[in-house]
């Protein structure tokens, strides 16, 4: 295993040398001295021993001292990809106040600017090609007499309104992103003859690619699910489905599939791992292949014990 800015790391729980007794392990889960996880409070921190003394420390603080024991800790612990949910140790970095303080300007000042300037595009009805563009939600809701709100939604989760798609102007990759498909995401979707080039794709970020230059991470339907959704040929899919299938080139089960000892089949998530809007994130090393009872087994778990 890799750190993108301290180098190799090995992938197990690792103790925390500055507090004996504490370990921590990849997703900033702390074990106490008696072995149980410790649940943070809503500031992320947890409550160690130190000399006798009970202190409260960040998970994301004792996470960077263990794995990283010989880097000299500094302020701040930085989230690299700007996601506070995302607290696996690859995303975590040390800065000063100032270094934190300035990227978080700057990142604030991109996202305003990216939300000021954004271009809505009008899709074909197979959401796969761009008819012409608005140069604001404002223009695309005045020239087609539809309410914005249900144009933004609409280009979020690529689902059709009224006989139409819509898609945000070509985006850049994220940082870090690969882009992939397969033969069982080709076969699900029916774009086995389809140019390659043309072909929908999933990321390791969870993003799915529409093969004109619209990227997305799908929207949510939070009164039904928290998970991300995408409209492809006008058949609604789940984002994990799809990058379960490009990632691990294997069909993802149908609704009600059961295994050959009667029980049901789902791809579970990780569910310590969130977007900044609460969903589980759809990275593929966050995804598997399991039985319903064990993910409904899990998700309890994760619900005792620390997220």
């Amino acid at each position: 295993m890799k750190h993108p800015k301290y180098g190799d790391y090995t992938d197990e729980v690792h103790p925390i040398f500055q507090h004996p007794g504490y370990f921590a392990d990849k997703n900033c889960r702390i074990l106490g001295i008696y072995g149980k996880i410790l649940r943070p409070n809503p500031r992320g921190q947890v409550t160690v021993c130190l000399h006798g003394k009970k202190i409260a420390k960040n998970v994301t603080h004792l996470t960077l001292m263990a794995f990283f024991p010989n880097i000299l800790p500094l302020d701040d612990v930085d989230h690299i990809d700007g996601n506070h949910n995302n607290n696996h140790v690859e995303n975590l970095q040390w800065l000063t106040k100032k270094d934190h303080g300035e990227k978080t300007a700057k990142s604030i000042i991109a996202k305003g600017h990216e939300k000021l300037s954004k271009k809505i595009y009008l899709l074909d009805e197979e959401g796969g090609n761009a008819l012409c563009y608005f140069s604001s939600i404002k223009e695309a809701s005045k020239i087609l007499g539809m309410n914005g709100n249900t144009i933004s939604n609409a280009a979020k989760c690529g689902l059709r309104v009224n006989g139409y798609y819509f898609g945000y102007e070509i985006q850049s990759d994220l940082d870090g992103e690969i882009w992939k498909t397969s033969e069982a995401l080709d076969i699900a979707l029916d774009q086995e003859d389809v140019p390659h080039e043309k072909k929908v794709k999933v990321s390791n970020k969870g993003r799915v690619f529409y093969g004109h230059g619209f990227k997305t991470r799908g929207g949510i339907h939070k009164q039904k699910t928290e998970y991300r959704e995408v409209s492809i040929r006008k058949k609604t899919w789940r984002v994990h489905q799809l990058v379960y299938m490009g990632f691990y080139n294997k069909r993802a089960p149908v609704r009600g599939e059961r295994d050959e000892k009667g029980n049901l089949l789902v791809i579970n998530h990780d569910d310590r791992m969130k977007d900044e809007e609460g969903c589980p994130l759809n990275y593929p090393e966050y995804l598997s292949l399991n039985t319903h009872g064990k993910n409904m087994e899990d998700w309890h778990k994760h619900k005792k014990a620390i997220v």
